[in-house]
């Protein structure tokens, strides 16, 4: 059988498209290498599904070749799409979620009219155009190949490579929305410890980001959303970078002075805040303001959420998400070099980059 398209990996990306190609009455298979579909999916939001965010926009990602997909596929179209295939949605802060606040209930929406479309445990290792179809591992053959593959972030794996053949360029993937590895100095007693800051990414002593939110501390580090949104920046960026907290955002220096440390932080904070005020010969209100961690490297890649890079957008068409090197050649989701910033950011572009990518398609000529 020749089929109209072949969709590679079933995450997010490779889900949406699987949908999308079933209600316009496609013939489509989807071969994904592990055991079971929708593995990563179920870890987005912390477990929760945070689908996409009411603010959306090409600023919230590493380039501008998201500007016509997300112009098309906003947030209210997502929110729509998905109560069209029967999950009820919620906003909670900006963020889009299931109602019941569960990744799963989204996995198995997309599931639904797409699983016996699924073939798990296969992995492709080759792939090749013979007379105008595509060919795959000598046994599945296709009209159109969607790469779906997403990265090596977390559970999930990196296939691009088999798009070298075609002259694809690859920019290697890096671990984003990631913990960060620190000096652990001013970090004693600290591990497991929460606290809500105003979060700056100094580099060379000069402001690139900020984020509030919680920080969590770590044996080695720091995490946390506000860590994570900072991570993108050192990812997309490498230098040298120092994290600096403002730990009580809401008080003035002025205000904090009035109280004893131990009145504004917990005693183990409070310690290495007086410790790293003797050091630099700061005062412990200013120090309380701008407590400083210097950055030795992203976490390691398994504990990412997402990655930065990918196939380079350069050679795909941002119109259709074709390639421009081989004709019915496809890509969506994290498959190409494109990242955004935690908060639903992320799967916003996998749903709609996937779902675009099959609306561009030539109706269904499978056989």
């Amino acid at each position: 059988m020749t089929h109209d398209l072949i969709i590679i990996g079933a995450g997010a990306a490779g889900l949406a498209a699987a949908n999308e190609a079933e209600s316009r009455g496609l013939h489509y298979i989807v071969l994904e290498a592990a055991p079971k579909p929708g593995k990563k999916l179920l870890a987005t939001g912390n477990g929760k599904g945070n689908l996409c965010n009411i603010e959306g926009g090409k600023r919230f990602y590493n380039t501008d070749f998201v500007e016509y997909v997300l112009n098309v596929y906003t947030p209210q179209y997502i929110i729509h799409y998905f109560e069209g295939l029967g999950l009820k949605t919620k906003l909670m802060d900006k963020r889009v979620y299931p109602h019941t606040e569960s990744s799963s209930t989204v996995l198995d929406i997309l599931l639904k009219n797409a699983y016996d479309k699924i073939i798990t445990n296969y992995r492709v290792k080759k792939i090749e155009k013979v007379d105008g179809l595509f060919v795959i591992n000598d046994e599945h053959y296709s009209e159109n190949v969607l790469f779906c593959t997403g990265s090596n972030a977390t559970s999930g794996s990196d296939s691009l490579s088999l798009l070298l053949p075609f002259g694809h360029r690859i920019k290697p993937f890096a671990p984003a929305l990631v913990p960060l590895v620190t000096e652990i100095r001013y970090l004693k007693g600290l591990s497991g410890i929460r606290v809500k800051a105003r979060a700056r990414l100094l580099e060379s002593g000069r402001e690139v980001a900020q984020q509030d939110g919680e920080v969590l501390f770590k044996d080695n580090g720091i995490s946390g959303i506000a860590v994570f949104m900072l991570s993108t920046y050192i990812s997309r960026s490498p230098g040298d970078y120092t994290v600096s907290l403002d730990l009580a955002y809401d008080i003035t220096e002025q205000h904090i002075a009035d109280f004893p440390i131990e009145g504004i932080l917990r005693r183990e904070l409070a310690a290495n805040v007086l410790k790293q005020a003797k050091d630099s010969g700061r005062s412990k209100e200013r120090t309380i303001k701008d407590f400083r961690i210097k950055v030795l490297s992203v976490g390691d890649i398994k504990h990412a959420q997402v990655c930065t890079g990918g196939l380079l957008t350069e050679d795909f068409n941002k119109i259709t998400l074709e390639s421009k090197l081989v004709k019915g050649l496809y890509a969506a989701g994290e498959a190409l070099n494109v990242d955004g910033e935690c908060g639903g950011y992320n799967l916003h572009w996998a749903f709609a980059s996937a779902i675009n990518a099959v609306s561009k398609l030539p109706l269904g000529i499978g056989q």
